[in-house]
């Protein structure tokens, strides 16, 4: 069932075309620490995720205001989506329709219907802490991925790190690749390591990291499945104030100091993908309960002077039927 508060917001955008902001659209998180460690908070984002299906200019903003520096991690049906890959006071992140869509993506598959738009938060801080994570929504207007444009298929990056918790850092667009494999099971993305030492890398972007490799000294290729390939296409489409493009961080650790490098492929397999919901229809499908809209094309559009005849017809008839029991 639609909410009457959705129906209302896209009464507004279709007639007005620019979103106007109203309270009931913020959603406030508060946390607080006493003693630091870790505290645990849900919100429920149903009338947030189906705004931002509806209309690709808008997206749902998290704002994070914090007292101290805090760690931050959201769970979904007991599965990580992203944590801060360092703790911070201050965040905003942007998340547009792309991103909606990836993480309803087969959500049938891994939560209830009653959990499909519950998020859990976990805040975490070093001593005594508040504050507040908001979840509202704003325009956008970014570009989007161009299609048109030359990514290379293959990339390699080169990376030397000191040793302990200090990452080396490289940058680059993962281009369209992540889509191939996001929407075709039959594609792979994969990550090829050489390292002289035992590595961890990081998938990051605005400050979230989604995703973890862990490997030993030498050669290793991580092909990526469907849980890793979601969180990937989750990652290159977030969005913060500093960053809208397709560009990730790719951070690597080790405990000892070593060097390597890192590559990625796409390719081509006959084997489908695991768990990936393009092996059961023929396309892909949205959570239960996101409406699916159906834009008239601009011919069949109805213009004014046909709801005016609609809207005259309609009490005619009620007038006539009335006067025959009459």
């Amino acid at each position: 069932m639609i909410r009457l508060p959705f129906l209302l917001l896209a009464s507004l955008l279709l007639f007005y075309g620019a979103y106007v902001p109203e309270p009931f659209h913020t959603v406030t998180v508060p946390f607080k620490t006493e003693n630091g460690g870790s505290t645990n908070e849900s919100v429920f984002l149903e009338f947030h995720c189906h705004t931002v299906i509806y209309d690709k200019h808008m997206a749902i903003k998290m704002e994070l205001e914090s007292s101290e520096e805090v760690a931050l991690a959201a769970d979904k049906c007991g599965r990580r989506i992203f944590q801060t890959s360092r703790d911070t006071k201050n965040a905003t992140i942007f998340f547009d329709k792309d991103w909606v869509s990836a993480m309803l993506t087969g959500i049938a598959k891994t939560c209830d219907v009653a959990s499909e738009y519950k998020v859990d938060l976990v805040f975490n801080c070093d001593g005594e802490c508040s504050g507040n994570l908001s979840f509202s929504l704003a325009e956008i207007r970014t570009p989007k991925l161009d299609f048109t444009k030359s990514y290379s298929p293959n990339g390699v990056l080169e990376y030397n790190t000191i040793g302990g918790e200090t990452p080396s850092i490289a940058s680059a667009e993962i281009g369209v690749l992540v889509e191939a494999a996001f929407l075709n099971s039959r594609t792979r993305l994969n990550f090829e390591v050489n390292y002289t030492t035992d590595y961890t890398l990081a998938f990051e972007k605005c400050g979230l990291e989604y995703l973890q490799l862990e490997g030993h000294k030498g050669h290793k290729v991580h092909e990526l499945g469907w849980e890793e390939t979601k969180l990937i296409r989750l990652m290159a489409t977030t969005q913060c104030e500093q960053d809208s493009k397709d560009m990730v961080n790719y951070a690597m650790r080790s405990w000892q100091p070593g060097n390597g490098t890192l590559a990625f492929h796409w390719k081509r397999v006959h084997e489908e993908m695991k768990q990936h919901p393009g092996n059961d229809v023929t396309e892909m499908v949205l959570a239960i309960g996101v409406p699916k809209h159906h834009k008239m094309k601009k011919e069949e559009r109805p213009t004014q002077l046909t709801h005016l005849v609609s809207c005259a017809i309609i009490p005619v008839i009620v007038v006539i039927r009335y006067r025959q029991f009459l």
